[in-house]
């Protein structure tokens, strides 16, 4: 369990430095590739131990599936960061959670899997809930003096508003690396793992660059710092959770895990942050809470 609750806490840290930074970082893609070269160089610890795998065969589909996931990390990760200044910390969360609804409708399409019973009522809950956030959700950040002007959203999240289409986009580029993460695990190497997260953490890293290079961002110390801090929960969510579903059921870390992290968001964009939602937000956060226990259930 222990293991479990350090990869909610990670998972939680990453949405809430990126929002507590977002006044401090002038260079984005700095504080991004710090961040991937961190990962990278913790993800090259644990390959360590793997540097002469029993069948090198699956390392070019490692290197392939990884520069496609190393960019898809990146994109979800600026979109991320573009929601919570429009959005608040709280609705991006929410909406970067809900992406495991790419990977279920995924492996209903291409891989043939049911969806009825507890998964179809939670896909059809969070489809909902969707709809009534978009409808009427407003994150503020009235009342918090050091929040930026952007970061308040004033009036309602129209469905097919700026804001809200940058909500979905979130969900579908969250998805879609989740569902890059289900290939992999369909096709690939169990014993590559290491060297399939090591390629996506390089490339990464070298598209923040290239970025970088091309809109003429320069490393700062503040950059890099706000990287550091974000590189170190970035990796070890990943790598916690491995552990924790190591020790527990997959139908326990999986609900455990999502619906914690919103919830440790939700509590410190509130408490910390100011942030507030209306009404119809509050009930569709407490319908994505259910829909995602049911959807990892089923």
């Amino acid at each position: 369990m222990l293991f479990l609750l350090l990869a909610i806490a990670s998972s939680s840290a990453i949405s809430l430095l990126l929002r507590a930074g977002s006044r401090h970082v002038k260079n984005n893609m700095a504080m991004f590739a710090t961040n991937y070269f961190v990962c990278l160089l913790c993800s090259f610890f644990f390959l360590f131990d793997h540097l002469r795998p029993a069948s090198l065969g699956g390392v070019p589909f490692c290197f392939g599936l990884g520069l496609v996931s190393g960019f898809f990390y990146l994109f979800t990760f600026v979109l991320n960061q573009v929601n919570i200044g429009k959005n608040g910390v709280v609705l991006s969360a929410v909406f970067m959670k809900l992406g495991v609804l790419v990977p279920t409708l995924m492996a209903v399409v291409v891989y043939k899997e049911s969806l009825r019973g507890l998964k179809a009522v939670g896909f059809g809950l969070a489809l909902a809930a969707i709809v009534i956030i978009n409808s009427g959700a407003k994150a503020s950040a009235q009342g918090n003096s050091d929040a930026a002007p952007e970061t308040s959203l004033k009036g309602s999240v129209p469905f097919l508003s700026g804001s809200g289409l940058l909500l979905v986009g979130l969900l579908l580029s969250s998805g879609f690396t989740d569902s890059l993460a289900n290939i992999y695990e369909q096709n690939g190497a169990a014993a590559l793992k290491d060297h399939y997260l090591f390629f996506t953490f390089l490339f990464a890293a070298v598209f923040s660059l290239l970025i970088g290079k091309l809109k003429k961002q320069h490393f700062t110390l503040t950059d890099a710092f706000w990287g550091v801090l974000i590189g170190v929960p970035n990796y070890f969510s990943v790598r916690f959770l491995l552990a924790a579903l190591h020790e527990l059921p997959a139908t326990l870390c999986y609900p455990v895990c999502n619906a914690g992290t919103i919830v440790v968001i939700s509590a410190v964009g509130v408490l910390l942050f100011k942030e507030k939602l209306t009404g119809r937000g509050k009930v569709g956060l407490g319908l994505i809470l259910i829909a995602l226990i049911l959807i990892n259930l089923g």
